[in-house]
């Protein structure tokens, strides 16, 4: 029998794409490409970004409106966005 490590990984990390800081992240993957769960925190309607380039942070911050709407569609409630 064939075990590939790989597939038993992306396999583990899609289970636990239904919290809101990983849907956050999806929502972020595009408009900064390389931002992980690992780079947000996500507390009482607030998202925190750390860990990130200031252009990266300039960014997120310039599109937070359409941020928020797209959070929004998915059911999260975001208040702000620091």
């Amino acid at each position: 029998m064939d075990f590939n490590i790989n597939d038993y990984l992306r396999n583990k990390i899609t289970q636990k794409a239904h919290t809101p800081e990983s849907m956050l992240v999806e929502i972020l993957q595009e408009y900064v490409g390389d931002i992980s769960i690992n780079n947000i925190r996500f507390n009482k309607g607030i998202v925190h970004i750390h860990k990130c380039s200031p252009q990266e942070i300039f960014h997120i911050k310039l599109h937070k409106i359409a941020i928020i709407k797209k959070a929004k569609n998915k059911n999260i409630a975001i208040r702000d966005i620091i």
